[in-house]
């Protein structure tokens, strides 16, 4: 029970899901309790309050849970949802079906993350590698605002608020899902007309690969085509 528990704990603390454990055995006699008779009555009774404030809080904290959890790409409005309508009445009404048919057998209930993949830890796993060495995908080009993002970090592809051609050969390379290599002639910028055009893209992704070292290991740079290096693939959005 408690090493169940604990594996619980790590995958949520990871972002892979999130979990509620029974750990005291009260518990399953208040839960069959609560939403037995008592639930209607509760729920009723939370229509009748003022609890502007309190919800306020409530969605804060779970504003943060959630923006710690999504990938880095996934557009969230916090601000939007600070706003919204949400009720503590809705949030018991939502989980209702998760503990309405709660047993003295039910250890916890767990809810499966979104962003995170299962089935791409386990994999890694059966290959050998430990938990803590597996890493979510963090490689994403954001071509809105011409920035290429490693985990944490940004790397702009404008100048003065204009795109460059590392941002087109970018945009073109992730623009299909599961394509690693882009031919500068696929650009749809690319100048077929300019001699120099070819020179130009090569020089222009060049400085960008400078601009951090992990970016020479994520591409491999050729005279006319960027290519995703394949220990990377995995990692990208």
């Amino acid at each position: 029970m408690a090493v169940f528990i604990n594996t619980l704990n790590i995958l949520s603390n990871k972002g892979y899901l999130l979990s509620v454990a029974i750990f005291e055995e009260k518990f399953h006699s208040q839960i069959q309790e609560f939403y037995g008779d008592k639930y209607p009555v509760v729920i009723e009774q939370l229509k009748k309050l003022d609890l502007t404030d309190a919800m306020k809080t409530a969605k804060e904290k779970m504003a943060e849970t959630f923006e710690k959890m999504k990938p880095a790409d996934y557009v969230f409005d916090r601000d939007e949802f600070i706003k919204s309508d949400l009720t503590f009445a809705d949030l018991l009404q939502e989980v209702k079906p998760l503990y309405e048919n709660h047993t003295n057998n039910d250890v916890a209930v767990v809810i499966l993350m979104p962003f995170r993949s299962i089935d791409r830890l386990l994999k890694k796993m059966n290959h050998g590698m430990k938990f803590d060495e597996i890493q979510d995908a963090g490689i994403w080009y954001d071509p809105q605002n011409c920035l290429f993002h490693i985990s944490d970090r940004t790397i702009p592809t404008s100048h003065q608020n204009k795109p460059n051609k590392e941002h087109f050969a970018l945009s073109a390379l992730f623009n299909i899902p599961e394509q690693t290599i882009i031919d500068f002639d696929d650009i749809p910028e690319f100048d077929s007309s300019n001699e120099n055009e070819r020179k130009a893209y090569y020089d222009a992704l060049n400085r960008f690969l400078k601009k951090d070292s992990e970016l020479p290991k994520i591409f491999d740079l050729h005279k006319g085509h960027l290519e995703l290096n394949q220990d990377y693939i995995e990692h990208t959005h």
